[in-house]
């Protein structure tokens, strides 16, 4: 009784940092923080070319990439002994996120960094990471629109700039990964930027310079006014 309270507070005690996003997930970067990396034994080939099954990633990315019908993570693939009552509550928070746009976006905000910088492995980023990156940013576009998500897209898409600048120049192989996950990071970089762009254009005025804005591609005319790099 005593270790299931415990865990109860554990999971529920909110904590605060400089370093992260305040959201629903943030909890995730503490508990995981150094965790071993774990198995993808979901298909993701409708999201993204690079092959993703049988890779290992951060627990904390996979389960924001999953399938909404293949949300499962074994514990023997996690190549640690967690306990089981812990790896329920991991599981419990990060279904929480997925079904919020902004906990998403926050927690995949904080994620680049969090991967570059690992102090468990030399800093670099693999473009299985920067793929994964693209796939979460595109599923949290498609839950309900989320005002909040405006104040962590454009450290999103710093970050996902700062993750293709940082693949390059560790020179991962082969070449085909580097330039599909680039390619795909760009494509979602361009959809984030004209998220933002919808949801900070406000008032009759602002509509009507809105509908006269040149539209790039397949994606809001409002991104034709507004730079795809955020500062």
């Amino acid at each position: 009784m005593y270790t299931q309270s415990h865990l109860h507070h554990m999971f529920e005690y909110p904590i605060a940092c400089q370093e992260h996003n305040h959201s629903e997930g943030h909890l995730l970067l503490h508990i995981l923080n150094g965790f071993p990396n774990c198995i993808v034994e979901a298909d993701l080939s409708a999201y993204t070319a690079i092959p993703m099954q049988d890779r290992r990633l951060k627990l904390e990315l996979i389960l924001l990439i999953l399938p909404g019908d293949q949300y499962k993570v074994r514990p023997e693939l996690l190549r640690s002994n967690m306990n089981m009552q812990c790896f329920a509550q991991i599981l419990k928070i990060g279904k929480a996120v997925r079904s919020s746009q902004f906990s998403m976006l926050s927690l995949l905000s904080d994620l680049p960094t969090h991967i570059i910088n690992d102090e468990h492995r030399v800093r670099n980023l693999w473009p299985d990471e920067l793929a994964a990156l693209s796939v979460g940013a595109l599923r949290a576009l498609e839950l309900p629109r989320d005002p909040r998500a405006a104040l962590v897209i454009p450290k999103l898409v710093a970050g996902m700039v700062e993750a293709k600048r940082v693949m390059y120049e560790r020179g991962h192989q082969p070449e085909w990964e580097n330039m599909t996950a680039d390619r795909e990071a760009t494509t979602t970089v361009s959809r984030l930027v004209s998220h933002l762009a919808s949801m900070t254009v406000f008032g009759g005025q602002s509509r009507r310079i809105l509908s006269c804005a040149q539209p790039r591609g397949a994606y809001s005319p409002a991104v034709g006014w507004m730079s795809p790099h955020i500062d």
